[in-house]
């Protein structure tokens, strides 16, 4: 069964900074961040390692990174707990994955390709427990 995959969209347009939703059947859709919480489970965390590379050295951003997910749940509301923790993606700052608290930080911790069981997105910032 193919996954869902999920992308903030940073291409100039209509569904610039919008969360970019390819299910499995193909069809696309686009979430402003201020709309709705999301909710997935058995995510995956993925990253182009040497497109990253390059966006890290300078050159312009391109498509990189992703999310892929088995499910996907939208709302409205999110409670954040002391337990979750916070991560981020900014190939500008580091060329993968990261926690958010280690962000930009020479040797943060690689979490590309980590398999988390539930992953929460409100707005832009991307929670998992």
């Amino acid at each position: 069964m193919s996954k869902i995959r999920l992308r903030y969209h940073l291409g100039r347009g209509e569904n610039y900074k919008k969360w970019q939703i390819r299910n499995r059947d193909g069809s696309v859709e686009y979430i402003h961040p201020d709309d709705m919480v999301v909710a997935l489970s058995n995510a995956r965390l993925h990253n182009r390692r040497k497109v990253a590379d390059k966006i890290y050295q300078g050159e312009n951003k391109t498509v990189c990174a992703w999310i892929d997910c088995e499910i996907l749940s939208k709302g409205t509301e999110l409670w954040i707990h002391d337990e979750w923790k916070n991560i981020c993606y900014n190939p500008r700052e580091t060329p993968h994955w990261t926690l958010f608290t280690e962000q930009g930080k020479i040797g943060a911790t690689n979490l590309d390709n980590k398999m988390l069981d539930y992953v929460f997105i409100k707005g832009t910032e991307i929670y998992y427990k």
